[in-house]
């Protein structure tokens, strides 16, 4: 990547990091027919629109019934995303105000970790405008020539849940290090990490948070390592990346973690200045299997 459009990237970054920092107070935003509470020490969707593609695509990959865990849920709009159209989301996240943001808006939006949904899922009214003719969603999805593009599973047959419990519980939104505060025995379908994408502190200072970056991806590492003993037989570990990682360095990281990277999704989205980024949904297939 061209070393202006680095710098032009970090520089839009920065000054939206800035914008968010400004908030002093929780504040409120529609995203995604949601209505999202973000509170201000928290990685906000409203700035930075990877969370909103990355949950778009999610939510047409994990079917109603399967066990969906997302690591670092910030404001919870990705396992929103996953809840409506029906998957058992649940959450982690080591920062205790995203978990409290995220079981908030949960509730705020009739979700819960079950599959149950107050209300039917919207979903496709995301992906098609009203002519019929395909979104913006729909029109980013390409492939990457250096890679493959994974498969979708197949659905599960039994959801597990009763759309007409009552009342709707709290979700599963947990304080934990990575995997550390999970029951044991917990496995998932997929589960998904929209990890910081930075691995040096060789970038502008604005970065140099536990937001934005992971010192040589060391804990991405202990995520690849770990999350094997958490999936189902059939489950996947996914990655939520962009143009703007190291993506050359997570790929050795899953070579030495023995996996392999296939691109599940891909797409792009702009700030709010006009500047590109590429976002890819990654999943690690296990060469040990």
């Amino acid at each position: 990547m061209a070393t202006e459009h680095r710098q032009h990237w970090e520089d839009s970054i920065s000054r939206l990091l800035q914008k968010a920092l400004s908030h002093k107070e929780v504040y409120t935003t529609p995203i995604s027919g949601f209505q999202v509470s973000i509170h201000p020490n928290v990685y906000s969707p409203k700035y930075f629109p990877e969370s909103k593609w990355y949950g778009q695509q999610l939510e047409q990959l994990v079917k109603p019934g399967q066990d969906f865990l997302e690591v670092g849920v910030g404001s919870g709009i990705v396992s929103m995303h996953v809840a409506r159209a029906g998957g058992k989301a649940r959450g982690v996240d080591i920062n205790p105000d995203a978990v409290a943001i995220t079981k908030k808006n949960f509730a705020a939006n009739g979700l819960s970790s079950s599959g149950v949904v107050r209300g039917e899922p919207r979903r496709d009214s995301y992906y098609t405008s009203a002519s019929g003719s395909p979104s913006e969603a729909d029109r980013v999805r390409a492939t990457i020539n250096a890679r493959n593009v994974a498969p979708t599973p197949p659905a599960l047959t039994d959801s597990g849940s009763d759309s007409d419990s009552d009342p709707l519980e709290e979700a599963d939104i947990r304080v934990s290090d990575l995997y550390t505060s999970l029951d044991p025995g917990t496995k998932f379908h997929y589960i998904f990490w929209n990890h910081p994408w930075q691995n040096s502190s060789a970038i502008v200072k604005e970065l140099q948070t536990e937001k934005t970056l992971d010192e040589g991806y060391k804990a991405l590492s202990r995520y690849m390592s770990q999350g094997r003993s958490y999936l189902h037989e059939d489950g996947a570990i996914l990655i939520g990346t962009s143009c703007y990682a190291d993506l050359k360095a997570l790929d050795q990281m899953a070579e030495d973690n023995g996996y392999r990277t296939m691109v599940q999704s891909q797409g792009t989205s702009l700030l709010e200045d006009g500047t590109e980024e590429v976002y890819y949904i990654l999943r690690l297939v296990d060469l040990q299997k």
